[in-house]
């Protein structure tokens, strides 16, 4: 095989890794929210194979390790996944996951909902089905994950899976949790800062779960140890574009903010502050390994730059961000709203919820 085959095979090996630990994760007794956030990788994962296995057929074809019959036989199947994936499953990976990006409250409740047991069931059984036709090629054989037993999470950790008192949140995902009544927003500005709740709210899942796979002893727990990481540095990329940087999908809360509101000066004495070597770091290896595969480099080298960044950095200065739009929020009648997240509410029993659980 040619040293591109070679590559791009690897490449392909590693996101069939990733698919299988963030899959078995889905059987982990954390909350819903926790497994749903997760799983926000599993549709990261599928685009890559839709990008990577091509590229693995063509050139498997082209060095003449297989046929005209195999390459069609793996161009149906993966137009099969694509047909699944493309122009309905790809809303997730591009508005929950690779990015978060605004999205009107009736579709985000119908993807986030999208995120669920039989819809992981049915894109896992379309990928087992292209990786078992790839392991049918001689010398192609992909190492699947050996050993896998239940992470133990801890009792006060953001994961586990307890009894929910009846609360109040303001994150654009709030509809979606178990006894919690929330707000509708009215304005684009509300949306904005319900969009970084929500970045914020999935930072504390990403590292929560990373504490939980800390020192791992397994294949297993490392995979998911690295899927906790990976979706931090996406997540912590979006808080910044929420935070700072205006894009075509919309404007940055700093741009919103600008005028009169009284956190405004806050967010821009931060941004004028920013770490952007670490930043730079960051999105590095969000754009080559986290979101999507880099094209060129080969995945060792890729997973070089993981090795290499400073994760307790990172997650300082996660922190930091977080806290600043907090202190943001407190001057400010308009925002002080969005520093009531997650309060209990006193005299309520339950409140009835119409979102499905995930495992339907």
């Amino acid at each position: 095989m040619s040293n591109d085959t070679s590559s791009v095979l690897e490449k392909l090996g590693y996101i069939f890794r990733v698919i299988d630990a963030v899959y078995l994760f889905r059987n982990e007794k954390n909350n819903d929210f926790c497994k749903r956030s997760m799983m926000r990788s599993f549709f990261i994962q599928v685009d890559n194979v839709t990008k990577i296995a091509p590229r693995v057929k063509n050139t498997l074809y082209k060095d003449g390790v297989i046929d005209i019959t195999l390459k069609k036989s793996l161009e149906e199947l993966l137009k099969k996944l694509l047909a699944s994936y493309e122009k309905s499953y790809d809303i997730i990976r591009d508005k929950l996951g690779a990015h978060n990006q605004p999205i009107d409250i009736l579709s985000l409740h119908n993807w986030w909902n999208g995120i669920d047991y039989s819809s992981i069931e049915v894109l896992y059984g379309d990928i087992k089905e292209i990786q078992s036709t790839f392991e049918s090629i001689e010398e192609i054989n992909f190492l699947n994950i050996p050993d896998y037993s239940p992470i133990d999470i801890p009792l006060d950790s953001e994961l586990y899976q307890g009894e929910v008192v009846p609360s109040f949140a303001i994150d654009r995902l709030a509809f979606s949790k178990p006894n919690t009544t929330y707000m509708v927003s009215c304005h684009d500005t509300q949306d904005k800062a319900q969009l970084i709740l929500s970045i914020i709210e999935f930072l504390e899942v990403d590292f929560a779960v990373t504490v939980a796979t800390n020192n791992p002893t397994t294949i297993y727990t490392r995979m998911v140890f690295d899927i906790g990481w990976m979706l931090a540095i996406v997540d912590l990329c979006s808080l910044i574009d929420n935070l700072f940087v205006d894009t075509q999908h919309d404007k940055s809360l700093l741009q919103y903010w600008k005028g009169d509101m009284g956190g405004y000066n806050i967010l821009l004495k931060v941004e004028s502050a920013r770490d952007h070597v670490l930043e730079d770091s960051v999105r590095k290896l969000r754009n080559t390994l986290a979101a999507h595969i880099d094209d060129f480099d080969t995945i060792s080298d890729i997973y070089k730059l993981y090795e290499q960044l400073d994760l307790m950095a990172v997650h300082a200065y996660a922190v930091m961000l977080v806290n600043a739009f907090r202190n943001a929020c407190r001057l400010d009648i308009r925002t002080k709203i969005f520093l009531v997240q997650n309060v209990p509410l006193s005299g309520v029993v339950s409140i009835q919820k119409s979102v499905k659980p995930f495992e339907n």
